[in-house]
């Protein structure tokens, strides 16, 4: 190199070095902005929930009667099986406010796992054929699926897996079983669920229908195969989800 190139090069040294901590500065100044930012988001909507009467750690105790979970990360797939009309992203605080009235509330993910909740998934109760028509149609098209069902005043309970559209197990009982198919999981053994057959003999007066038990473990069910709605930590609260309305067609 040249004294003349040398000469050359050295003012853009100079100004490299001096412009480098600045840039440095910079970017440090940025990331503490925002995660001051998003901490004090979090902090102002944990105040707004307070000041309306609404704590998330203690909405996190409301049972959902029905849940989906999804495996997955990808919410779009999910929004796209099940019609939602005019969704709209939202809080877990505003989705579960939001999930009635024929609306669902798709979760942000979980651990692997998108939960939908709402009063627009079918009741077995009420018509376990529509239900397991809807599931099947769900599953064939986001894969495998869990559902669960659970009103602790009635004592009626309902669990099960598909994968790809086909029933894997599942199991619904409203003072009489009417879906029992696929056989007994690992999981339900472990938990001593009872699971009696269709046109099982009833109980006799007075005594105890063992099958009641099943509601104090539909969470802990729901926990082993995949997420228990009631043990989400607070910080997915800050997360978005989405809600909308179920499609009448």
């Amino acid at each position: 190199m040249s004294p003349l190139e040398f000469k050359q090069i050295v003012p853009m040294l100079m100004v490299m070095l001096m412009v480098f901590p600045l840039f440095v500065v910079l970017v440090l100044f940025c990331f503490f902005t925002f995660q001051w930012a998003r901490q004090r988001h979090r902090q102002q909507l944990e105040a707004t929930s307070e000041s309306s009467g609404f704590s998330m750690k203690n909405h996190l105790l409301a049972q959902p009667s029905f849940w989906l979970a999804v495996k997955g990360t990808d919410l779009w797939p999910v929004q796209q099986a099940l019609g939602l009309d005019a969704p709209v992203p939202c809080t877990w605080e505003e989705g579960l406010q939001e999930a009635s009235e024929r609306k669902l509330f798709i979760s942000p993910p979980v651990e692997g796992w998108i939960l939908i909740v709402g009063s627009g998934l079918p009741d077995p109760n009420e018509d376990v054929d529509k239900c397991f028509h809807f599931l099947r149609q769900i599953s064939s098209k986001l894969g495998h699926v869990q559902f669960f069902g659970l009103n602790k005043v009635l004592g009626y309970h309902s669990w099960g897996i598909l994968e790809k559209g086909s029933v894997f197990r599942a199991f619904a009982w409203c003072g009489q079983t009417i879906w029992n198919e696929g056989p007994l999981t690992a999981v339900e053994k472990e938990l001593q669920m009872k699971c009696p057959d269709y046109f099982s003999e009833p109980r006799g007066y007075g005594q105890k229908d063992p099958v009641q038990n099943n509601t104090e473990k539909v969470n802990r069910l729901a926990a082993k195969w995949s997420v228990d709605p009631l043990s989400l930590d607070e910080y997915v609260w800050t997360r978005l989800g989405i809600v909308g309305k179920v499609s009448k067609s």
